[in-house]
């Protein structure tokens, strides 16, 4: 589900709003977008781990193309210590949300964070938000790379939206 806030386009901002719909144990692994995000807790629960941007080096971002968002390959909620030792450097900056119908929380851009359904059942939005300087300096290669990808090919063996 899409849609634009109309009071907000009179100010330039553009909003984009999603629905999510999911099950216990249902995760958004982590990542971090390039636009402001909140979240909108609808119905049910979910847990929210935040990390700051500067310790991206720390968790294991990989090279899949998905359009405004740099992937990690770490699971936050089952780390491997083993396999991903740099994490024990980033864990200690980690902040955690447990969010209930009514809550909204706001991510910043750049800002890590995995997402974990904790009830039998969840419901939520996420809107994302970017002003008119970021749509000129961000959107519009976010746009093109898209348009690459959707009808060039670009990174189309590498990205989580064609992946199998």
């Amino acid at each position: 589900l899409r849609q634009s806030d109309a009071g907000l386009r009179r100010w330039g901002v553009t909003v984009l709003t999603y629905f999510w719909f999911g099950a216990q144990g249902c995760t958004t692994g982590l990542h971090s977008d390039d636009e402001d995000n909140y979240i909108i807790m609808c119905y049910g629960a979910k847990r929210v781990v935040l990390f700051p941007p500067e310790t991206g080096p720390n968790l294991y971002t990989n090279d899949k193309y998905d359009s405004g968002t740099v992937c990690c390959d770490v699971d936050v909620f089952r780390p491997d210590l083993e396999r991903h030792p740099r994490y024990a450097h980033a864990a200690p900056a980690q902040r955690i949300y447990d969010l209930k119908a009514g809550d909204v929380l706001f991510i910043p851009a750049f800002w890590w964070h995995a997402v974990l359904t904790t009830s039998p059942v969840a419901i939520s939005l996420n809107s994302f938000v970017s002003r008119p300087i970021e749509m000129l300096s961000r959107g519009l290669w976010r746009g093109l790379l898209h348009y690459l990808h959707e009808y060039a090919g670009y990174r189309r063996r590498s990205c989580v939206c064609h992946a199998g």
